[in-house]
Parts: C-alpha cells; sequence; structure tokens
C-alpha cells in the first residue's frame, strides 16, 4: 500500500521552538530565520510499506528519496508530499540517484534497481553476483558509475551508462559498518568494524590507498562538499573529519553526546548529529555551539541534506516514519 499523506503542520515544533527562540531573540522581538532546515516541513507515515532505512535527494528541484520496506518513495521538494511509492519487490537496505538526477538506485540483498524519476517506472534489476548482501550504494558524484559494498567488504562496480554489471573486486575491509564517497570520486571511505579503521579504497582498483584508527565502532559517514568525510565515531562525544587526501582523521567537532547518523549542510557551517536522548541536534561547525535540539521526532537512523541546503530528509527506524524539514 502506498503511504498515507500527512497534512502540513502549522508553527514551529515545541522543542525546536524554544531552542530557537533562545539563540535567535533581538531587541526588536524573536526573529526565526537560520541557515538551515529545521522546521517541520511535512511528515511521512511508513508503516505501511516497511522500516524507512535510507534517505537522498534526486536532480531538480531536488526531490527526497526514501527506502521503506521495499518501497522506494520519491518525496516533494516544495511541499513534502509523496509523489510516488514504488513497489520495488524486495526489502532495500540503501539508495542512491545519479548525478543528473535520471534515476533513483537503490540495492536490495542481491539485485541493484533503478527507477526513473520522471516516469517512476522501475526497469529490470541487475543482478549483483556476490553471494554476501549488499549493505551500502554509492553513487559517483560526476555519473557514470555507481559502487555497491557487499557485507564481506568486496565492491561491486555498476556502469549506470549502459546499465551493466562490471564486475565484483575484492578489498582489505572484513566487516563494513559505514561508508562515503568523496566528492570527486576518486575515493571510497569504508569503516572496517573487524579492526576499528577507516579505510580509504581508490575506485579505479578498489586497493587500500590509506587508513585511520577509528578508535572503535563507527556508526555512520558522510561526505561534504569540499575535502572532507565526516564520521560519527562510537568512541568520544564528537564527529570527526577526515581528509579525503590523506585519508586521516584531522579534525574534531564536540557534541553533547555520541552520535549515531551525522550529515552536513552545502556550506559546511554546520553538522546535523542524531544523538540518543537528543533526537536531531544541529551544531556551528566553527565554535561547536549547539544551534538547535529538536527532539519531537526521535533519534534520526539516517539523513541527508539537499544539495541547496533548503531541506533535510530524516528516517526514523522506530517511529516508521520520515520527516521533510525546511529552512
Amino acid at each position: 500500500m502506498p503511504p498515507e499523506r500527512s497534512q502540513r503542520r502549522p508553527g514551529i515544533p515545541g522543542l525546536a521552538l524554544f531552542v530557537l527562540i533562545s539563540i535567535a531573540c533581538s531587541p526588536a522581538g524573536p526573529e526565526f530565520d537560520v541557515d538551515f532546515p529545521i522546521f517541520l516541513l511535512q511528515d511521512i507515515d511508513c508503516s505501511s510499506m516497511g522500516v524507512p532505512r535510507a534517505c537522498d535527494f534526486i536532480g531538480s528541484p531536488e526531490d527526497a528519496l526514501i527506502a521503506a520496506g521495499g518501497y522506494l518513495c520519491f518525496v516533494d521538494h516544495g511541499l513534502g508530499y509523496v509523489l510516488a511509492a514504488v513497489d520495488l519487490g524486495y526489502p532495500l537496505t540503501d539508495l542512491a540517484a545519479t548525478a543528473d538526477g535520471g534515476y533513483a538506485l537503490a540495492v536490495s540483498d542481491a539485485l541493484f534497481h533503478y527507477v526513473s524519476n520522471d516516469t517512476y517506472s522501475q526497469h529490470t534489476p541487475l543482478v549483483l553476483g556476490p553471494s554476501s548482501p549488499a549493505m551500502f550504494l554509492l553513487a559517483r558524484p560526476q555519473g557514470g558509475s555507481a559502487y555497491v559494498i557487499h557485507s564481506d567488504g568486496s565492491v561491486t562496480l555498476v556502469n549506470t551508462l549502459s546499465w551493466t554489471v562490471s564486475g565484483n573486486w575484492p578489498t582489505d575491509v572484513d566487516l563494513p559498518e559505514a561508508a562515503a564517497i568523496s566528492s570527486d570520486g576518486s575515493a571510497i571511505f569504508v569503516a572496517d568494524a573487524s579492526d576499528a579503521t577507516i579505510r580509504k579504497l581508490e575506485t579505479g582498483s578498489f586497493t587500500t590507498v590509506a587508513e585511520c584508527d577509528a578508535g572503535g565502532t563507527v556508526f555512520d559517514m558522510c561526505s561534504g562538499p569540499g575535502s572532507s568525510i565526516y564520521v560519527a565515531v562510537g568512541c568520544a562525544h564528537e564527529i570527526w573529519t577526515v581528509d579525503v587526501g590523506t585519508g586521516q582523521h584531522d579534525d574534531t567537532i564536540d557534541l553533547p553526546e555520541t552520535a549515531t547518523s551525522v550529515a552536513v549542510t552545502p556550506s559546511e557551517d554546520f553538522v546535523f548529529a542524531g544523538i540518543p536522548g537528543y533526537g536531531l541536534v544541529v551544531v556551528r561547525v566553527e565554535d561547536e555551539s549547539v544551534e538547535a535540539t529538536l527532539g519531537d521526532f526521535g533519534v534520526p537512523d539516517d539523513m541527508s541534506i539537499s544539495p541547496n541546503g533548503h531541506r533535510a530528509i530524516l528516517c526514523v527506524e522506530s517511529a516508521l516514519a520520515a520527516y521533510m524539514l525546511e529552512d
């Protein structure tokens, strides 16, 4: 069944209102202009589809994507309602989008799915080949390729121009637990739970060209538009940045507690962190100040911020719901 469309809620969620008033007051009265999306635009009930596990943005005007159960949902950028919920027939583990915005991509255990962004029609899925399940899906920002990371650490390369599987390559990663691709498409960064490292894999050969100690569990990773990978580490109340060039941990952003999910605004001025006990916490990178805390919806398990910076999409598995935020 397709998801129920909820009505936009007037006003500002209570917890967000409390925090934003405290940071945006002036002698003339409260001002609610912020540089990041924090106000609820739409909530999306996923209970009829399944657990919302992954989210992203696609094309122009940067509609959102949600993988919920076996459904791939397209969500309107302007109003936040579901444009289409395409039943792919298999539980989805991750999603992405082609660089030109023409196709939404998703993976289930053994299949690579692609759906037209114009007609919402699904094409015959590609068989990935390896017996180990697909865990993560990364689309090359420059287009032409997508990378599927399997539970055994191997990587399958998919040509997104010819829609063919180019092959599968073993890597030094044994137990992948998070992954991201650099903004220039030159490297994949994979957290390996077997030895608590973050490995930088070159996208041509998938060989390890650098690695750094993660200090323990890595809960999530995302790529910034510049030269940093943002990492939600389990060993500290911090978000780490890893330099794309060196593959080494080069900076930290302090948090109230340990984060289990992370996203960054296009300006890289603000980090979004999903923190148990807090919900969504927005931190200004420059001085590490907490700019907003939004606990109304629970802790985001995955989240993404649109390339124009005006929208964010949150997946909250415990609520069986996704939330579109606006600035």
